[in-house]
């Protein structure tokens, strides 16, 4: 009966264990899927900053050769503005001209009619 008894409890013990292996085996299948899952997530994340980081490059380069138009264009721009301050300032030279010669001509003409 004590044998019986000691029997029974070593086959409940033994249930209790194999139950508790199955659970330590049923975590260790989630946490092998979730280790899993997050190794993928981890790769996914390294691989769009590579991605971001070679956009980032890129977006750098193209300001530089913005940046580089940009001052080109400006030296352009100045370069006009001092060649059209140059013309304007031979239009009022000429100008000035016209009327000197218009004056004389209007003084050789008043001459003109004086000797008549």
């Amino acid at each position: 009966d004590s044998t019986t008894e000691a029997l029974s409890h070593c086959r409940q013990e033994l249930a209790d264990t194999s139950e508790a292996e199955g659970e330590a085996a049923r975590r260790a299948g989630v946490e092998e899927e979730t280790c899993q899952r997050l190794q993928a997530s981890l790769e996914n994340s390294e691989a769009a900053a590579e991605n971001v980081r070679r956009e980032l490059e890129e977006n750098e380069e193209h300001l530089g050769k913005a940046s580089e138009d940009l001052e080109e264009t400006r030296l352009r721009l100045q370069s006009s503005l001092e060649a059209q301050s140059q013309t304007s300032s031979a239009l009022e030279d000429s100008q000035a001209q016209c009327r000197g010669l218009q004056d004389q001509l209007e003084a050789t003409q008043e001459e003109g009619q004086r000797l008549l």
